[in-house]
């Protein structure tokens, strides 16, 4: 048993665990379970600034519970949306309507129930039935693809009669005229087969089907007239002995909180940056209803305990005898029948694509496209304006646009590469939606005071990385070569745009375009333990490793590609190489000595660090730094993984460094110019070479070894003086306009390395 003293302490630790900008959505949260919840995620997110949507049909008991939480989390953004959510269309829209303003849920907590066992909707569903079969399990096929974009918290609580379960009646799955007792084992096996089926789909996210015990709440309005008169009895004599057994509101929200946070119910894969609140030491993972511990999705009691062994059985027989896919097709073909969707609305569908399926979408007809079809006369006004989905619409065909007239002109590769990477938009939607996502990112540079952009721009990031985290998991031959190569570039291309780091306090942060993915650990931005949370090289070290490992499987396997002659065309250092006489034979070793990992640092190293000019005699025999650097980016591509060893440290500096130079060779020959001026670009020779250059300093992170990377994340000085001066030469290098993705994170690092290193290194 989970102690409430334990939960308490649980739910306390969630402002020191979780970033700012949390999302949770409750869906039937206007009294009981939800109302108690919500109310106890307002009280201990008070410091988060958290976004909460709450979904019911009372719009008084809204107004009361809002105000309660306003106060609880002044900061907090509180949202109420007035639905009937037994009508899978209303259904619907209410996602699209967080959908158009989310791009992640952290929390997604499910508690609409009805006794009301005789009704039936105006969609044909029981009443009753439809709420616990059709309309959670509708919610979660809708809003998974956010979920799955959270950066921290992932989890879905389906609140019923969890730790329960028995035998079900294919012919009778609504349980119609069934006993109380054996219509609550049938339904609860049902929940509970319905949410392993979602979290087989999606084992980054962590699912519990909980029970919260006797609650007071007002799930029993509608019961005392549409039950029969035995029925009626337990409900009366219920009502008698519940102030004896009912667990307090307050315990009911502690408890319920903490299964929503705790690391004890952690999604099956993840690993402690999404699972939740870590543990005391008295606590340890949950056992999942498949009997493994940390499976994904949890059977769990009032006290936060596993179903016994007996139920696990039992839901394991029903997927041993294909009684839990029977269910699923049935509940698919429910959803297919009345909304003509098996899944969401999107085409192909999270489900259908993680099954591997072809998703077979209806043709929309005219009626149902630019306006939200209209709702029944008791049922809330339109919660989109109607033209909205007109303006969406019109916004995806602005951004393809944009991406393939003008956001191509500044990204390298040349006019050949993207006019073949444009043709994949045929086929693949992931590529489309990242093509989109940095053409919003573009516009949002272009446009800094207009929203739209930034919004629609993680949008498209959280569906390119839905589809593509999917393709992902698939054996690599079955994944389109040219795909996979232009999706990972554009990833790419948004961790060079984004400004996810700790930035410094005489920077402006508040530029649209940037992707705000914050820390877990919440540091603050002044931080100085912590300069730099600089993922682009962490990114390129993981991306390079899957690249090498299935780009040569795939070519083996005789893939055609369009795109990858592109890029083996030619190395951009050759070129370079060529382009620039600002080199003498003993510049390479001058340059090694001075990135030395074993020399003293000292603040005058954050000068340029060796003289170079138009002095040089163009003559003199060079040594050719393009070899070297093509020699030791090519070198022990296997120790990526290695431990960080010295020989490891030494080479993986050498690459950085024999790169590095090659870039600081371009610098204007005047000499230094203190960071932040308004330095020129060397005119000769290159501007004729600035093409390459920029294609140069885009691979660059991916030419540096894994224990580089390493070495920057874990605030080496000697890495994040070499990462100073990176950043410095492409700020300085690269035309703000034409290569925009560069040079708003080239300014922030650099600015926010200066001032770390400058109170780091030694003063003289």
């Amino acid at each position: 048993m989970v102690t409430l003293t334990e939960v308490i302490a649980s739910n306390k630790r969630i402002t020191s665990t979780f970033p700012n900008g949390l999302v949770a959505v409750f869906v039937g949260g206007t009294s009981g379970v939800g109302e108690y919840t919500v109310k106890k995620f307002a009280k201990y997110t008070s410091t988060l600034i958290s976004r909460v949507y709450i979904v019911g049909r009372s719009q008084e008991a809204a107004d009361r519970i809002l105000a309660d939480c306003r106060l609880l989390s002044p900061g907090s953004k509180f949202e109420f949306i007035k639905a009937d959510v037994s009508l899978l269309k209303e259904v619907d829209q209410v996602c699209k309507y967080i959908k158009s303003k989310e791009s992640k849920i952290n929390i997604l907590f499910l508690t609409q129930a009805s006794m009301a066992f005789k009704s039936t909707t105006s969609e044909g569903l029981p009443l009753s039935a439809g709420l616990m079969m059709h309309s959670r399990p509708r919610f979660v096929l809708n809003l998974l693809p956010l979920i799955q974009s959270a950066n921290s918290l992932r989890r879905v609580v389906s609140v019923g009669a969890a730790t329960f379960g028995g035998k079900i009646d294919l012919d009778n799955m609504s349980s119609q005229g069934f006993p109380l007792l054996k219509m609550r084992d049938q339904n609860a096996a049902i929940q509970s087969l319905l949410l392993q089926k979602m979290a087989r789909e999606a084992p980054e996210v962590g699912f519990i089907h909980s029970c919260p015990g006797v609650v007071k709440s007002g799930i029993m309005r509608e019961a005392h007239t549409d039950v029969s008169p035995g029925l009626r009895m337990i409900i009366f004599i219920s009502g008698l002995l519940s102030p004896f057994i009912q667990v307090p509101p307050d315990e009911c929200g502690e408890r319920n909180l903490f299964m929503a946070t705790s690391a004890r119910y952690p999604p099956r894969e993840g690993g402690a940056a999404v699972a939740g609140v870590s543990l005391s030491q008295n606590l340890a993972e949950a056992r999942g209803a498949d009997g493994q511990v940390g499976s994904g999705m949890y059977s769990v009691n009032t006290k936060g305990e596993s179903a016994p062994p007996k139920v696990e059985k039992v839901l394991q027989e029903y997927w041993d005898n294909g009684t839990a896919e029977k269910v699923w097709e049935h509940i698919a073909a429910d959803f297919k029948r009345i909304t003509g969707t098996e899944c969401n609305e999107e085409s192909p569908c999270t489900s259908c694509t993680r099954r591997s399926e072809v998703c077979h979408q209806p043709t929309r007809r005219s009626n149902k496209v630019g306006t939200i079809p209209s709702m029944p006369s008791n049922s809330y006004p339109s919660i989109v304006p109607s033209s909205t989905k007109d303006n969406v619409n019109l916004l995806h065909m602005e951004l393809f646009h944009h991406f393939s007239t003008r956001t191509i002109q500044t990204l390298v590769g040349g006019p050949e590469f993207w006019n073949d990477a444009l043709q994949l938009t045929i086929r693949f939607d992931y590529v489309v939606n990242a093509m989109m996502c940095v053409a919003a990112r573009h516009l949002a540079v272009l446009r800094p005071g207009d929203a739209t952009y930034p919004a629609a721009a993680s949008g498209h990031l959280s569906r390119t990385l839905s589809r593509f985290r999917h393709e992902m998991s698939r054996p690599f031959p079955s994944m389109h070569l040219d795909a996979f190569i232009v999706t990972s570039l554009l990833l790419h291309y948004e961790i060079w745009i984004s400004t996810d780091f700790t930035s410094s306090p005489h920077s402006n942060s508040g530029d649209g375009n940037a992707t705000t993915t914050g820390t877990s650990s919440g540091t603050s931005s002044n931080s100085p333990t912590d300069p730099l949370q600089d993922s682009l090289f962490s990114y390129c070290s993981s991306m390079k490793q899957v690249f090498l490992k299935c780009v040569p499987h795939a070519l083996d396997q005789h893939q055609p590609s369009l795109c990858l002659p592109h890029l083996q065309r030619h190395n951009p250092a050759e070129v370079l190489a060529q382009a620039t006489a600002q080199r003498n034979s003993d510049m390479l070793d001058r340059f090694r000595e001075y990135f030395s990992h074993g020399r003293p640092l000292d603040l005058d190293m954050l000068s340029i660090p060796v003289s170079h000019g138009a002095g040089t005699d163009p003559t003199t025999s060079k040594v050719s730094i393009a070899d070297a650097s093509l020699q030791h980016s090519n070198r022990r591509e296997t120790t990526d993984d290695a431990g960080p060893d010295m020989t490891t440290i030494g080479d993986g500096f050498e690459t950085a460094v024999n790169g590095l130079c090659l870039i600081l060779s371009f610098l204007p020959a005047e000499g230094p110019v203190s960071r932040g001026g308004t330095d020129e670009v060397n005119e000769q020779p290159t501007v004729s070479a600035l093409p390459e250059l920029a294609r140069y300093i885009l691979f660059f992170p991916v030419m540096c070894n894994g224990p580089f990377a390493s070495k920057v994340q874990q605030c080496d000085l000697h890495a994040l003086l070499l990462l100073y001066h990176f950043y410095r030469a492409v700020r300085i290098l690269l035309p703000p306009d034409e290569y925009w993705w560069a040079h708003r994170r080239a300014t922030r690092s650099e600015a926010v390395l200066h001032q770390w290193l400058s109170n780091e290194f030694p003063h003289h």
